[in-house]
This record gives C-alpha cells, structure tokens and sequence, in this order.
C-alpha cells in the first residue's frame, strides 16, 4: 500500500452526485474536441461567430480540455436543476438547496 488514495472511479462519482441531488454525473476522457474545433474554425472564418471571442478567439484552446488544465484525465459533468423529469431517479429524491456529499469519496 503506497499511502496515495485511489482516485475515484466514475461510478463513485455518480453515487456521490446522486445522493447529493444532482440530476446526472457523467465522466468522458479529457481528449480534444477534434470535430468542434473545425466546426469553431468554420463558423468563424464563415462570420457566425456571434462575438463569442472566449469561444471563437482561439478553438484550439476552447477545445482542449488540457489547455485549461493541464494532465487532466476525465471530464465530468453533473447539471442539477434541469427543470424537467429525469428518467432514472424518483421525484421523492430530488433535492434543493447547496450540494453536498453524504459520504467522502475513496
């Protein structure tokens, strides 16, 4: 045993997301968006950017998640509050206010 707590696995991510309250936790790896970044490049030199410069000023660093965080492995998503039914979970455990996890994660 090295002392170095395991990283959680993404199924540990959602229990904990859930129990939380919110809505879905989802985990993709952190690779470029290859195909949106040509559809940025696209839009952009067609003028449909809408002013977005965040997004449209520099695609390749939009798209890549290793820009903004360097040895990133993982992105994960967890929306709460979506307004509509969701099809996985009871209405009885659908919670609001801050969000806080029942159990730490390994």
């Amino acid at each position: 045993m090295s002392g170095v707590p395991a990283a959680p696995t993404a199924e540990d991510m959602r229990v904990v997301g859930i129990d939380a309250g919110l809505d879905a936790v989802g985990v993709a790896p952190a690779e470029p968006f290859e195909s949106t970044r040509r559809d940025l490049v696209e839009r952009r030199a067609a003028g449909i950017h809408g002013g977005m410069h965040f997004t449209y000023g520099d695609p390749a660093r939009s798209t890549d998640p290793s820009r903004a965080l360097p040895g990133a492995r993982a992105l994960v998503w967890a929306p709460a509050g979506t307004g509509g039914p969701i099809p996985h979970r009871r209405p009885s455990l659908r919670r609001r206010g801050p969000v806080r996890a029942r159990r730490p994660l390994r």
